[in-house]
């Protein structure tokens, strides 16, 4: 019961660094354990970078104020040391192929529609996201469209959102991979 107690708390200090801890509803694995500080060191599979701290708390603040119009809908933050989950793409720049592994992870049902997304939030200065943008492409679009598989019953579709404080900044030609509002997420399932 007293280790069931320390999850309740909202922060605490730890040496010199803050962390938080969120019970973010609908995330697959309770709690999300957040560093205040990117340095910090002492626990491992925890969310440090400023980019992914600012997704979740939209992610946090639009969960708090809109309905999710789904069946159902988790989300996970994926962990490229514990977690085999990737995307395939060729690296230009160290010519070979790599594994791009999004931050995040979300599944969301909704009739017979099955969604899995890929967010990544990051800045839009990161040079290498085309390569992984292209790598997703490959796999799981045709013709610019999402690829529609069909299994025991659903329809299934994968996207890739790579999340920013300010999309209008991006490129034309990867525009529509870029979004700046978890509501966007949430806006496939009315596709």
């Amino acid at each position: 019961m007293r280790e069931i107690k320390w999850f309740e708390v909202e922060e605490f200090n730890k040496d010199k660094y803050k962390i938080s801890i969120k019970n973010i509803k609908n995330h697959y694995y309770i709690p999300v354990i957040i560093a205040e500080d990117s340095k910090e060191d002492f626990i491992n599979h925890i969310i440090k970078e400023d980019s992914e701290k600012k997704f979740i708390e939209d992610l946090e603040n639009f969960i708090k104020n809109n309905q999710v119009n789904a069946d159902f809908w988790y989300f996970s933050k994926i962990d490229q040391t514990t977690d085999k989950i990737y995307i395939p793409y060729y690296n230009k720049k160290n010519n070979r192929q790599d594994k791009f592994y999004p931050d995040f992870i979300f599944w969301i049902k909704k009739n017979e529609d099955y969604h899995i997304i890929f967010v990544d939030p990051k800045s839009i200065e990161y040079t290498d996201y085309e390569y992984k943008v292209d790598g997703y492409s490959r796999i799981f679009e045709e013709n610019g469209k999402i690829k529609e598989c069909h299994k025991d019953g659903l329809n299934i579709r994968v996207h890739l959102f790579l999340y920013t404080k300010d999309s209008k900044t991006v490129s034309e030609k990867y525009k529509k991979y870029w979004y700046d509002n978890p509501k966007s997420i949430f806006n496939v399932i009315n596709i």
